[in-house]
């Protein structure tokens, strides 16, 4: 049989060593190394064609010829995975917004590798999910269930990890978790305790906590005020709207119903006087989320 490589120095030196590489095998890919200890031979580019049982033969003048047997296994990494929700679209974005209280369900799909890949889901840098199967198509599958996405996980990282072998690095994708987070507080805050009819007072409401900042509306009972005078700001303890309120005899002796359909985050204050003319009138300011 021909041999796949040869390496010939009888009747030479070392250095001027007969080579010979068959274009059937490894053809130019191929170099031996006789100068290392022990003598190496180097194959560039491997391909799964040259998995198998490797004999190695060497012939002396005067010794008997020595034979040695190795198993070459060649491992074929996974492809890069791929992260799907549960409607089967795809998360080609490295930040993905999620609301806060959210389940995540996401597929992480892997094809291709030798031996088949494990998939791993990890929450930052701890393994939240090691279950994976694998499909007659060739494909590995880890579905992944999180419930209940809180504020601890705000720009943390979900990763998917396929790796078959320690040779090199797994392969990996990464979806951040963008967090749109609820007002965490609403508080009025009225200049006034008490207030006079026909005079004109500023209330103030401030939310803190939501991300990205909350929607501020004011209510009195049930009705929600429209054409109110609001001016709204910003700073790092929250978000503030003041609101104009004109006292009139008009609003005399309101009665507080059920709350509308809003948002859950709200606060109240009494706005009464020493008079009769605003007795059992209520405020209200509710904040949501603004998606």
């Amino acid at each position: 049989n021909e041999p796949l490589y040869n390496f010939d120095v009888r009747g030479r030196q070392v250095a001027q060593a007969r080579l010979s590489s068959s274009d059937k095998y490894f053809g130019k890919r191929a170099f031996f190394r006789a100068t290392s200890h022990p003598a190496q031979l180097l194959v560039d580019e491997i391909k799964l064609s040259d998995e198998g049982m490797y004999r190695c033969r060497v012939d002396f003048r005067n010794s008997p010829t020595r034979n040695l047997k190795i198993n070459f296994t060649v491992i074929v990494p996974p492809d890069r995975p791929i992260i799907y929700d549960s409607r089967r679209r795809e998360k080609a974005n490295t930040v993905e917004p999620y609301s806060e209280g959210s389940d995540i369900a996401l597929i992480c799909e892997v094809k291709g590798g030798r031996p088949r890949p494990n998939v791993t889901w990890y929450l930052d840098n701890s393994v939240i999910d090691e279950s994976f199967e694998t499909r007659p198509d060739g494909t590995t599958v880890n579905h992944l269930s999180y419930p209940n996405i809180g504020r601890q996980h705000l720009d943390a990282r979900l990763m998917c990890v396929a790796s078959n072998t320690n040779l090199t690095p797994p392969n990996n994708k990464v979806v951040v978790l963008d967090v749109n987070l609820k007002p965490v507080a609403v508080h009025i805050m009225a200049k006034e305790k008490f207030v006079s009819a026909d005079k004109r007072y500023e209330i103030e409401c401030k939310s803190s906590g939501s991300r990205p900042e909350a929607a501020i509306s004011w209510w009195k009972g049930t009705r929600m005020l429209k054409r109110v005078t609001k001016n709204v700001s910003t700073d790092g303890g929250g978000r503030f709207c003041n609101y104009r309120l004109d006292a009139s005899c008009s609003v005399n002796r309101k009665r507080i119903g059920p709350f509308p359909k809003t948002p859950p985050k709200s606060s109240n204050v009494l706005i009464g006087s020493k008079g009769t003319q605003f007795r059992d009138t209520s405020f209200f300011c509710h904040c949501w989320l603004v998606r």
